[in-house]
């Protein structure tokens, strides 16, 4: 079977996240540092179990940010994204970081629970009308 191009709005699946090729990247920046993982590990206060590959799982992007700092390297070369060129695919990762961005204003303050339902009636009003959002902080009532 072909490897979906992009290029078509089909049902194909979707991959979210490569944690093996985050782990590769990770590795790499690493060695080519001269770092042990166990350094690596001290200065990120994580375990050597958070460097193994979690096929399925994704990663919190406040840990991405910090161990592309310590390994003095982009978040986007970590997460597979540079050198990316399609104008498509590129316009969608932009439209899915505005909703992160407004979902983390808009229930960042809650101090409630925020209910699923909730969190996909705020990204379908974000999809229908994204200026809707511009230059203000979402918040729960």
């Amino acid at each position: 079977m072909d490897e979906p191009t992009g290029d078509d709005d089909s049902s194909a699946a979707i991959t979210l996240w490569d944690d093996v090729g985050y782990i590769a990247r990770v590795t790499a920046a690493r060695l080519a540092r001269g770092m042990t993982i166990k350094e690596l590990c001290q200065r990120t206060g994580h375990s050597p179990a958070y460097f193994r590959a979690r096929p399925g799982k994704s990663r919190q992007t406040g840990e991405i940010l910090m161990v592309a700092e310590v390994l003095q390297v982009s978040p986007g070369y970590l997460m597979g994204l540079e050198g990316y060129r399609d104008p498509k695919a590129i316009k969608r990762l932009r439209d899915l970081a505005d909703i992160s961005a407004h979902l983390f204003c808009a229930f960042a303050r809650s101090e409630r629970d925020v209910s699923p339902d909730e969190i996909i009636e705020l990204m379908q009003k974000f999809l229908r009308d994204p200026h809707l959002f511009n230059g203000q902080q979402g918040e729960i009532q």
